[in-house]
């Protein structure tokens, strides 16, 4: 999104939403998400306002994501939800 620093995705990895499956993990998905992007988790753990530590316990899966957190990433990068959540796409 313009001004925030980050670059959108292209369409494609929108319709395919970065090569993850339903055999990933919410936390495999925001790792994923948070490398397609450049960032370091400190930079996430800004965007989200939460600590380094907490971020990385995120993207280790040793603490849930919080839904304003998802509801911050997903709109940030325009990611699909339910992609995000479940790691697959609705019918």
């Amino acid at each position: 999104r313009a001004g925030h620093g980050a670059t959108t995705p292209s369409r494609s990895a929108q319709s395919a939403p970065f090569g993850l499956t339903k055999g990933h993990s919410i936390s495999d998905r925001l790792q994923h998400v948070r490398k397609l992007q450049h960032l370091t988790q400190q930079e996430m753990a800004d965007m989200l306002e939460v600590s380094k530590r907490t971020y990385n316990h995120y993207e280790k899966g040793e603490r849930d994501l919080k839904a304003p957190d998802v509801a911050k990433i997903v709109a940030y990068w325009n990611i699909d939800a339910h992609w995000f959540l479940l790691g697959e796409m609705p019918e």
